[in-house]
């Protein structure tokens, strides 16, 4: 059995999937999707049977990427919308009811002596034996689903299903209702992108490559590439100053080891700044030199 760490993680993927396609997934995608910062070996093999417990086929990929896996699911999703609609828009349910009510007006007893039994009896067989008539029994079909109803299925997220019901009513219904989940996707795309989660806008713009590409898919699109642009200059910008910083404090560190390393100097005192002073032959101090005070004595 799966492990329960990713089975959660592995049965959104498998909803989001839609019957009989194949999604190819890198390591960075299967990061986003399950959690992880980094794919292990362990990791990529747990993953792989969560993956397989949720009902997806691993195609390639279980020990290196890309993992390549598909959804095998009921391959007739017609059939599974015919199932899920109710009993009295079901095509079987009216063709049984059709047949319940001639088996019902053909058992029904007749009075052979009636007079009226007898003047219909006459008329048709001689409506018989003048002119062949073919008669066309037909029995009432049920509607289809609506453009309202395939609508609420888009709004509701339900893609597949939505395709499915809007193939019985034509391909330019089909053709309509892709169109409109590609829109839907591109407007799912630019909310994540004003929610700056890049990660949540790369997955639905995945997904949007199954459908038509329309003016508002392609403005998601652009909107996707120019928020990575701004990403990558703010992350450029970043790094610029944490390098900045690094630099000044490898800088600052190296004039206080230099200024460290620099051996103190002896303190000089000041010689007297007020003349010169020196002692004369007689032994006294001179103050201006010149033998005028020992003389003076």
């Amino acid at each position: 059995m799966a492990s329960t760490r990713y089975a959660q993680q592995a049965q959104a993927a498998a909803d989001r999937l839609s019957p009989g396609k194949e999604r190819r997934l890198e390591n960075s995608e299967l990061r986003a999707t399950f959690g992880v910062s980094r794919i292990t070996a362990a990791q990529r093999a747990e993953i792989v049977r969560a993956l397989e417990q949720a009902g997806l086929e691993v195609i390639s990929g279980a020990t290196t990427q890309p993992l390549i896996v598909r959804n095998p699911a009921a391959q007739d999703t017609r059939a599974a919308v015919a199932k899920d609609r109710p009993w009295f828009k079901r095509r079987r349910t009216w063709a049984i009811a059709a047949i319940l009510f001639f088996v019902l007006v053909a058992a029904l007893p007749s009075d052979p002596d009636s007079p009226d039994e007898n003047a219909s009896r006459s008329a048709g067989d001689t409506a018989r034996q003048t002119t062949p008539t073919t008669t066309t029994e037909t029995t009432p079909t049920p509607a289809g689903p609506t453009r309202a109803e395939i609508g609420d299925m888009v709004d509701d997220d339900h893609y597949a299903e939505a395709i499915a019901a809007a193939a019985l009513l034509g391909n330019d219904e089909e053709s309509w209702i892709a169109r409109r989940i590609a829109n839907r996707l591109a407007r799912r795309t630019m909310f994540a992108l004003s929610s700056r989660d890049q990660s949540r806008a790369r997955f639905l713009l995945t997904k949007a490559e199954d459908y038509p590409s329309t003016s508002m898919s392609r403005k998601a699109s652009s909107a996707y590439r120019l928020a990575q642009a701004r990403a990558s200059s703010r992350a450029a910008a970043h790094r610029a100053e944490a390098a900045r910083i690094a630099q000044a404090k490898a800088a600052r560190e190296e004039a206080e080891r230099a200024a460290e390393a620099v051996p103190d100097v002896p303190d000089v005192s000041a010689p007297d700044a007020s003349g010169p002073s020196s002692t004369n032959w007689c032994g006294k101090r001179d103050g201006d030199g010149d033998g005028i005070y020992c003389e003076g004595e």
